[in-house]
């Protein structure tokens, strides 16, 4: 009867074992069909309609952001609170990303 037990135990440890390697795979392929599909939501073309140009930090939770949209430039503020819009940057023939102090515009 002891026999008997120890094989029941070995199926059950192999049972769980197998169980235990399809729930592990079939989150695996759920984990890589959502990365896929968010890459392919999102667009991973060269030319991206929206770039970040510079990013400076003001502290841990506030930043500078000089975005490229289209052909434009435009220099954002980031904090907790929000995204704000600060002002729009001409781009200068010597500086190809600009700077706020060269050729910021006045709204």
């Amino acid at each position: 009867m002891a026999m008997e037990t120890m094989w029941d135990l070995g199926a059950q440890a192999v049972r769980v074992a197998v169980s235990l390697g399809i729930v592990l795979s079939v989150l695996g392929a759920v984990f890589y069909g959502i990365r896929a599909f968010g890459k392919k939501v999102r667009g991973t073309g060269a030319d991206p309609w929206i770039k970040i140009q510079a990013q400076h930090p003001l502290g841990l939770k506030h930043n500078l952001l000089l975005v490229r949209v289209q052909e434009q430039l435009f220099l954002l503020g980031l904090s907790p609170q929000g995204i704000h819009f600060l002002t729009s940057v001409r781009e200068t023939a010597g500086n190809p990303g600009g700077s706020a102090a060269d050729g910021a515009e006045n709204p």
